[in-house]
């Protein structure tokens, strides 16, 4: 990236969505918002996208890469819902997000929290499929490169999401 005033356009464009797939990734906002931080430091750093690359195919990649990496240092957390953060709010009474998704195809502000948060029970795996389809909107092609699946293996995991999602989504109507 040859100028501050590039890397700030590029910011300016993609934070809101970075911030969202980011929640949808990780379990407390306090954690999203430090691998916020962190990814635009890693692009920062290489000297911004890569020629040639799509931006938020990129910028996915490199949220996955901050999230692992800070899974890794800091080991599986167990989530107890009855337990407060160090906010001293516990996980139960926060559970629904009202954060808005940056999709404009969800118009209805409860349906999108209802989906955030039917979308938080879904395994890592079928959730980064969802989140890279939607959030990232990457082609599947895409996502299996990205995630190192076949392309069946995506194609699965996001038809049995979306059967998932629609029980789950019915249930809370």
């Amino acid at each position: 990236m040859s100028t501050s005033k590039e890397f700030s356009a590029l910011v300016a464009t993609h934070a809101v969505w970075l911030s969202a797939f980011l929640r949808g990734l990780m379990r407390r906002e306090a954690d999203a918002e430090d691998a916020f931080q962190e990814v635009w430091m890693r692009v920062f750093k290489r000297g911004g996208i890569p020629e040639g690359a799509s931006p938020r195919a990129y910028l996915a990649q490199t949220a996955r890469s901050v999230v692992v990496d800070r899974h890794r240092r800091e080991g599986p957390e167990d989530l107890v819902l009855d337990a407060p953060d160090e906010s001293g709010v516990s996980p139960s009474e926060t559970l629904v997000d009202t954060a808005p998704l940056p999709n404009a195809q969800l118009a209805d502000a409860t349906t999108r929290a209802a989906l955030r948060t039917a979308i938080r029970t879904l395994p890592a795996v079928p959730r980064s499929v969802v989140l890279l389809r939607i959030e990232a909107e990457l082609t599947f092609q895409e996502i299996a490169n990205e995630l190192g699946l076949p392309l069946g293996t995506v194609l699965t995991w996001m038809r049995w999401s979306t059967e998932k999602l629609k029980k789950v989504l019915r249930r809370e109507q």
